[in-house]
């Protein structure tokens, strides 16, 4: 066995032959003891002890999260993003990051705005958390989910930050919250969304009955969102009066964020209109919300800049 902590490993074998190589950029680092590792094409013994040994499956690296070991690290590039085929539910709190290249020591180490792709291509949402205890997503870009990026059910509080939604549902689906649905339980589950960019979540049919293009809250005790942008998400305007069908604005509200009777705080964010062409209004909807810095109180829209 040829070990060092040098760039370059060299030793002997049995029949004397003196052998060089160099080591794998990610040999022997790694976050401790507490982490699982995931990298794509790892080639080690797939513990996910550290960067070298890591698991390949994000999804199978979720399921081994435990009371020894309570975050996940996920690093490298997939052709169509990482995948979490089941719905998560850990059982104890815990975190699982996105955006690493594969030789951190700690998360503070990853390169700003770093994101790992999680890609539903369509046919699947990115990610599904049904009773998880207190969670925390960050550092991924969510896209091409099949109704929704992100989807919260049941017990446990979530954190959301520095992660990306982008384009996610079908233009044509009805669907609440494209970017996110989180629901949990009312007057106990907390909710946190930070450092989000929340884009592209456009709802084309000429019939929109859901809530809330990009976000929607519900069954909550409260909910945060902090310095996050919002822009390109709802429903395009139509030609005929406002809540006709043929506007495409029928029953349909809050194009960047639909909140149904849950106390929620909006700071230090931007929520934007897209072009003319596919030009969304942002409301609040419902019981307890409201803007800070400078920003209306409840239902009223929002404005567009």
């Amino acid at each position: 066995e040829l070990k060092s902590s040098s760039a370059t490993v060299s030793g002997q074998t049995d029949e004397g032959v003196v052998v060089t190589y160099d080591k794998h950029p990610s040999w022997g680092k790694g976050g401790g003891a507490g982490v699982i590792h995931v990298r794509a094409g790892a080639t080690g013994d797939g513990s996910g002890s550290d960067w070298f040994n890591a698991i390949v499956d994000l999804g199978a690296a979720i399921r081994q999260i435990d009371e020894d070991r309570r975050e996940v690290w996920c690093a490298g590039e997939w052709p169509t993003g990482a995948t979490v085929s089941d719905p998560i539910n850990p059982q104890v709190p815990a975190a699982i990051r996105g955006g690493f290249g594969g030789t951190e020591l700690t998360a503070g180490e990853r390169v700003s705005g770093a994101r790992t792709l999680l890609d539903g291509n369509g046919e699947s949402d990115c990610v599904i958390v049904q009773n998880a205890t207190n969670l925390t997503i960050d550092g991924f870009c969510f896209t091409r989910g099949k109704a929704r990026g992100l989807t919260k059910s049941g017990v446990g509080d979530i954190t959301v930050t520095n992660c990306t939604f982008d384009a996610n549902g079908a233009v044509t689906q009805k669907v609440s919250g494209r970017a996110m649905n989180l629901q949990g339980t009312a007057g106990v589950t907390h909710a946190v969304i930070a450092d989000c960019r929340v884009v592209n979540h456009i709802e084309t049919g000429s019939d929109a009955s859901k809530n809330g293009g990009a976000i929607y809250l519900g069954k909550l005790a409260d909910a945060r969102i902090s310095d996050c942008q919002f822009a390109s998400n709802g429903v395009a305007y139509g030609t005929a009066p406002y809540g006709s069908t043929a506007a495409g604005r029928h029953s349909y509200w809050g194009g960047a964020l639909a909140v149904q009777d849950v106390p929620v705080t909006v700071e230090r964010s931007i929520i934007s209109s897209c072009p003319a062409s596919h030009a969304v209004t942002p409301y609040l909807w419902k019981s307890g919300s409201r803007m800070r810095r400078g920003r209306p109180e409840s239902s009223s829209p929002l404005s567009s800049g």
